[in-house]
C-alpha cells in the first residue's frame, strides 16, 4: 500500500503522470486579461481522508498550496479547491464532472477598507480524472 502511494507521488511529481488540471476563466469585460488556473496534485502520507492537497497555480507565477475536497451539499460530482495567502487574499474554485468552473477571488479588507470579491465563470480541462478521485468519498 505504502508503495503503491509513494509510486503515485513519483510519477505525478516529475511529470511523467497525467496532464494537470487547467481551468481558462475569460475576462468579464472587452479587454480584461483572461485567468488560467492550474491544479497539480501534491499527495501527502498526512493527506486526511476527503481533503487532497493540490498545488494552485494562476496567471502571473503566483504559485499556492491548496485542498480539494467533495462538495456534499450537491447532487453531481463537484470539487471545492480553496488557497489562501497569510496577507488576507482567499481563492476558491469549484468544477462539476462536466468542467464547468467558478473561480472565486476575496481580498479581505482593513478596519478602513471595505473586502473586495470578484467571481469568475469558465471552463476546466484534464478534469475527468481529478473529479472522479476527489469527489469520492
Amino acid at each position: 500500500m505504502l508503495e503503491a502511494l509513494l509510486l503515485g507521488a513519483v510519477i505525478e511529481t516529475t511529470g511523467i503522470g497525467p496532464k494537470p488540471l487547467a481551468c481558462s476563466f475569460p475576462g468579464a469585460y472587452p479587454g480584461e486579461p483572461a485567468i488560467e488556473v492550474t491544479l497539480t496534485p501534491r499527495p501527502s502520507l498526512k493527506d486526511l481522508p476527503g481533503l487532497f492537497r493540490v498545488e494552485m497555480a494562476l496567471t502571473g507565477g503566483l504559485r499556492l498550496p491548496a485542498a480539494a475536497q467533495p462538495i456534499t451539499s450537491t447532487e453531481g460530482q463537484d470539487v471545492l479547491v480553496r488557497a489562501g495567502r497569510a496577507a488576507g487574499v482567499h481563492y476558491t474554485l469549484g468544477i462539476d464532472l462536466e468542467g464547468h468552473a467558478a473561480f472565486n477571488m476575496l481580498v479581505h479588507g482593513s478596519a478602513s477598507e471595505a473586502s473586495r470579491e470578484a467571481t469568475r465563470t469558465g471552463r476546466c480541462r484534464n478534469h475527468e480524472r481529478y473529479i472522479e478521485r476527489w469527489s469520492a468519498l
